[in-house]
């Protein structure tokens, strides 16, 4: 993932991962709650977010970026990256402050009375662009960073969440009414069951499926999405009717309750 901060060219990272070698990757813990993604949603989150990550991995004495072994370049790019977005972020205040000013002295101009006195033009501070190079896609760079941070077979959470890398526990709602809801699935392409849910923060679905072929319900499958395709079909001319039900999965275990079932006719 080198960010080609010294030899400039398109903007675009690379397609070949070069910091991925240098920072070996583990396998997801289980039996842990899930958690909200470490990127915060709203722009003004994401400011002070970047902020931290950035003042961190830079801190000499806590070694992060040496630790997991992210390029100086690519550290380098980020503050240039979050220097801009704290000038954009300064001047957009300024702007939507300057609109209403504006907009309360038109009202005066049209129809109030008096002597009023025209608001002032907000000016505006950025970087320079040939110390602080301007590229797109920031908060893509520094999620693509945190996410190797975190993979790092020697990542520890003390250190993620001082960077701001982990997120909030989501909780999912009370076990005794949580279960998965198959009513919006439907037959699609080629005649296939799609089956759909909303996972929420739960980890997993696990569905199980009755074709009506004698052998009672079995594992259809362990999903991470929210939704599925079920490929397997009747005889060529044949019609069976399918039934499904499914559980949440909160780590390994099973949480809530099984859904109610969802029954589908399926032709061959």
């Amino acid at each position: 993932m080198p960010w080609d901060f010294d030899a400039w060219d398109s903007g675009f990272w690379d397609s070949d991962a070069s910091l991925s070698p240098l920072i070996p990757t583990q396998a997801r813990k289980k039996h842990t709650m899930p958690k909200k993604p470490f990127m915060p949603a709203g722009d003004a989150a994401k400011q002070p977010w970047l902020n931290n990550f950035v003042d961190k991995l830079m801190d000499a004495t806590k070694g992060y970026a040496a630790k997991y072994s992210i390029p100086a370049a690519t550290v380098t790019a980020l503050d240039s990256g979050r220097k801009w977005v704290n000038a954009i972020m300064t001047a957009l205040t300024g702007i939507r402050t300057a609109s209403q000013n504006f907009t309360a002295f038109k009202d005066q101009l049209f129809t109030g009375a008096g002597i009023i006195t025209k608001p002032g033009t907000p000016a505006f501070t950025f970087p320079d662009p040939v110390a602080a190079p301007l590229f797109a896609g920031v908060f893509t760079l520094a999620g693509t960073v945190g996410t190797q941070i975190k993979d790092a077979l020697h990542y520890s959470v003390a250190d993620g969440e001082d960077m701001g890398l982990e997120g909030a526990v989501a909780t999912p709602v009370a076990a005794g009414t949580d279960q998965p809801d198959f009513s919006k699935s439907h037959i699609g392409t080629g005649g296939h069951p799609e089956l759909r849910w909303i996972r929420g923060s739960h980890t997993a679905t696990r569905i199980l499926v009755d074709r009506g072929d004698g052998k009672g319900e079995v594992l259809l499958t362990i999903s991470t999405l929210s939704h599925y395709t079920d490929t397997v079909l009747p005889a060529a001319g044949a019609t069976a009717s399918y039934t499904y039900r499914g559980i949440f999965l909160v780590g390994d275990e099973e949480y809530g309750q099984w859904s109610q079932p969802f029954q589908i006719t399926v032709r061959g």
